[in-house]
């Protein structure tokens, strides 16, 4: 069982001849940045409201480029200066984050919690743990993550032969899509988002090589060019500017002009679900059936995710008791319900079902004095087996440990040389070669 740091079964534990002492205060240091400096002041507001015993230093880097933050935090950390509590990216490891996890930069956290007891690791979404380990140790705690969810039309979906689903790969999905009279998305940017969640496929996953010679990248650049081309004329209008944002998203669906409606709705909780009541309820008044779609990712293992914020622990730290406890806090039920944000997925699986649950309007037994900020949002109208769908895929998210930046960089040249110089795809495949090999140095 988890532990809590004031029981006095955890003061037994600190003396006992395995456990180090634990002092009776402890300083503890996070650092970073403009992006994220919110959700990290919530975390330590709460955190040392409710542990007396530790206090929390925030180191503050200035901007909000993940990658200057990224060049500080491994510098600081090669150099024996970093902070206890490592933040990381809250979209995805960089290189940089997967390098120092394969050191002994990053603290054992198995090891800590054999320990301190603090975490359960069943508490929390099993798929979305196995991206924190390296060579079969655990060194990174993922506290939230998320996937893109979109909405179709049944019918639609069905006649224009869109495959998606169990068994599927996000090729098989952009083959389907590609050549269609209906444009794939309302969003056409929503293509790269759909690259970096799925990691498709410039690199290989197990040896971290860039192949830009690659059948299923060809495949996906064959789905873009159209979207991009009918970006290019004009075909996309500016649906924002017809009646309400909720229009502009149902309109060009019930029209039969897009596929899927691409929105910043992926999180199945909290206020995005009484805006996808609203989504599904237009559609289902205009006599249509609504359908939520999840991509699948490239290698087969689930659905196409990424991680938002994840944690690790400086191995150098001299308060690995705290540091532990602070991430353990973070990944909470009870600080998941504190926090007035909503910021991805949560990884804890009781905090899941039991906004799941809200939603599906049973009654949920809260532990005394924690309130969910979810309550406010009542019961959603969308119907079960939809809703079903829509929370079952929470647990199959599958999130590849790194995505090279180079690939990406790599695709925006490809679709850049194709949509604004007319180029062909094989052209702009040669032509992003070079360029991309003179933007490296190389």
């Amino acid at each position: 069982p988890t532990q809590d740091p004031s029981s006095d079964t955890t003061a037994a534990i600190a003396e006992s001849e395995t456990t180090p002492v634990i002092p009776e205060h402890q300083t503890i240091t996070i650092m970073t940045n403009d992006t994220t400096k919110d959700y990290v002041e919530t975390l330590v507001k709460h955190f040392t409201n409710k542990y007396k015993d530790v206090t929390v230093e925030i180191t503050y880097v200035e901007g909000v480029q993940s990658l200057d933050y990224t060049e500080k935090l491994a510098n600081d950390l090669l150099a024996g200066n970093g902070p206890d509590v490592i933040l990381l990216s809250n979209t995805q490891l960089s290189q940089k984050d997967v390098s120092m996890a394969k050191t002994d930069v990053f603290a054992d956290l198995d090891a800590l919690n054999d320990v301190y007891g603090y975490l359960n690791w069943d508490d929390y979404v099993d798929t979305v743990m196995d991206a924190g380990i390296f060579d079969g140790t655990r060194k990174i705690m993922p506290a939230y993550y998320q996937f893109p969810l979109m909405m179709g039309i049944s019918e639609v979906l069905d006649r224009e032969q869109i495959v998606y689903g169990e068994g599927k790969t996000t090729a098989d999905v952009f083959n389907s899509m590609a050549g269609k009279e209906m444009l794939p998305f309302k969003r056409p940017y929503f293509f790269f988002e759909y690259y970096r969640y799925t990691g498709l496929s410039l690199v290989d996953q197990y040896h971290g090589s860039v192949n830009l010679q690659n059948d299923d990248f060809e495949a996906v650049v064959s789905a873009y060019y159209p979207v991009y081309g009918e970006v290019h004329n004009g075909r996309y209008r500016d649906y924002l500017t017809q009646g309400t944002y909720q229009d502009s998203l149902t309109g060009p669906l019930l029209a039969e002009e897009i596929l899927f409606i691409n929105g910043d709705y992926s999180h199945p909780y909290s206020c995005y679900i009484s805006f996808l009541d609203g989504l599904y309820e237009t559609v289902q008044n205009a006599g249509k059936n609504p359908e939520f779609v999840a991509i699948p990712d490239q290698v087969g293992k689930g659905i196409a995710g990424t991680l938002g914020y994840s944690f690790a622990i400086n191995s150098a730290t001299e308060c690995p008791e705290a540091a532990l406890r602070f991430l353990a806090y973070a990944v909470s039920f009870e600080f998941y319900c504190a926090d007035d944000e909503v910021r991805a997925i949560p990884v804890n699986k009781e905090y899941n079902a039991a906004v799941r649950a809200m939603y599906y309007g049973e009654e949920i037994n809260l532990p005394e004095g924690i309130t969910m900020r979810d309550f406010a949002f009542g019961i959603s109208t969308i119907d079960r087996e939809d809703l079903d769908t829509y929370y079952g895929y929470l647990d199959q998210v599958y999130i590849p440990q790194y995505i090279d930046q180079t690939a990406l960089n790599y695709l925006s040249l490809v679709v850049v040389n194709m949509v604004r110089n007319g180029m062909s795809m094989e052209e702009s495949i040669r032509q992003s070669e070079n360029d991309l090999k003179i933007f490296l140095n190389e």
